[in-house]
């Protein structure tokens, strides 16, 4: 049945046609007991997740390792890497670091032929050419 001229409210919700508005909720914590709606207020949290509405909170997970046993988030820390190189909680595969193409470390690794690592030449003279060229300020 639809409301034609008035609504017959009960709180946030029409007991005729089920219309809902935005006021006079009957607030069960952060959900409405009528019509669901949820507010960012006063959450019922376990652990990470509210019991009432299901929202996550980050500052509360239960980590077994890179995994939240509540909500199932992953981190990137304390992985259980097994034989292939995978993480047995994730499932993740465990980066390649073998390899220093992806990273950018800012100087050189390769190594200066004039120099050795603290910058002296084979006669056992400082260079001030081997700061310039590892870029040491």
């Amino acid at each position: 049945m639809t409301c034609f001229l008035k609504h017959k409210w009960n709180g946030c919700k029409c007991t005729r046609c089920g219309k809902i508005r935005d006021e006079q909720h009957d607030w069960d914590g952060c959900k409405c007991k009528r019509c669901n709606k949820t507010r960012d207020t006063q959450h019922d949290w376990d652990g990470c997740r509210c019991i009432r509405c299901g929202k996550l909170n980050d500052l509360y997970h239960d980590w077994d390792g890179c995994k939240c046993k509540r909500c199932g988030s992953v981190r990137d820390t304390l992985h259980d890497w097994d034989d292939s190189n995978k993480c047995k909680r994730c499932g993740k595969n465990k980066p390649d670091y073998s390899s220093d193409s992806d990273f950018d470390f800012g100087y050189s690794l390769d190594s200066d032929p004039q120099y050795d690592r603290n910058g002296y030449d084979e006669n056992g003279n400082y260079s001030e050419e081997h700061d310039d060229y590892y870029n040491v300020s």
